[in-house]
């Protein structure tokens, strides 16, 4: 991405990107991973195989089905200007019945407009109400603080901004949030700081930086 680029993915389809179902085999679990670009995979060239939902598929096998519903450019918040529940994959979400959801959404809200933390707070929680309760079983959650980002002091003030929020208010709530739900909690932000090379374009992890993810999130939440 150019340094001319909004920090948010450039491709803000409201259409589930790549394709949407990771895995063809009938599988005994559905895990949907709910996202941004960082969940679709904007920083590898074949999101289906070598985005991190993809590469968690492998190491899960074939009792799991992964279900990457990240779309590019989306705030989890309502107001923001891409919002997540804009895109209907909340809908699809909640239809898919799912198993366990992992839920990362945060980065984009940094350089929006309507970022308000109370806002964020009520409307992550929200979210994973929804997910409860719109399940016929008891469905597992997982919350994840988005990575480190690595915009230095010549970037936009905007983007400066962007770890300071996520490393603070952002990870604080998250943190709040998956304790009020009995839910789990992955750190990519501490997992990814000081890995620069991970992130060619300063947001975005490549095909080495998604790798690294799939290996430390299936360690957080199924070893």
């Amino acid at each position: 991405m150019s340094s001319n680029m909004p920090a948010c993915a450039s491709n803000a389809s409201s259409k589930p990107q790549g394709k949407a179902e990771i895995g063809s085999k009938p599988a005994a679990q559905t895990l949907v991973c709910i996202g941004d670009s960082i969940t679709y995979g904007m920083g590898v060239a074949d999101p289906a195989h070598d985005a991190w939902p993809a590469l968690l598929q492998n190491k899960l096998g074939d009792n799991w089905n992964v279900v990457n519903l990240g779309v590019s450019g989306t705030t989890l918040l309502d107001e923001g200007m891409h919002p997540y529940r804009a895109t209907g994959n909340v809908e699809r979400a909640l239809a898919l019945d799912a198993d366990m959801a992992i839920i990362m959404l945060g980065t984009n809200d940094t350089v929006d407009p309507a970022w308000n933390a109370e806002a964020y707070r009520a409307q992550l929680d929200a979210l994973a109400n929804e997910l409860s309760e719109a399940s016929t079983h008891e469905i597992r959650l997982a919350f994840m603080i988005p990575p480190h980002s690595f915009f230095g002091p010549g970037e936009t003030p905007q983007r400066q901004v962007m770890n300071r929020l996520i490393g603070g208010e952002i990870r604080a709530i998250i943190a709040d949030v998956a304790t009020a739900h009995d839910a789990q909690l992955v750190d990519l932000f501490a997992f990814t700081e000081g890995r620069q090379a991970w992130f060619p374009d300063d947001l975005h992890p490549n095909e080495a930086g998604n790798a690294a993810m799939a290996d430390y999130i299936y360690d957080q939440l199924f070893a």
